[in-house]
């Protein structure tokens, strides 16, 4: 009735239909590195299992791609920017995606 989370003083957890679930994975990245994917919401393990397991089936550019927000991705590509266009330019550009989280 509050609004508040219940989290681990939840009467229904032990209960397998009540929540949602969630996976993490990690997959390559564009630079090399490992990126952790982490998908949710769904209604049941085997949907969350399924959902894990054709991300992971997937070549490291396309994973990332499928785990990358639009900001996440034109950050990415401003990095790239550097040297090829105006510096002003890429600052405009900057300004317009945002700050990088800190």
């Amino acid at each position: 009735m509050t609004g508040k989370q219940f989290g681990a003083g939840c009467a229904r957890l032990a209960d397998f239909s009540h929540g949602r679930w969630y996976f993490a994975l990690q997959v390559p990245g564009p630079d090399g590195g490992r990126e952790r994917a982490r998908r949710g919401g769904f209604a049941t393990l085997a949907e969350a299992e399924r959902a894990c397991w054709e991300l992971a089936q997937l070549p490291g550019p396309e994973a990332v791609g499928r785990t990358w927000t639009v900001r996440r991705w034109l950050r990415f590509w401003l990095s790239e920017l550097d040297g090829r266009l105006r510096p002003t330019t890429v600052l405009n550009y900057r300004s317009i995606v945002g700050p990088d989280p800190v």
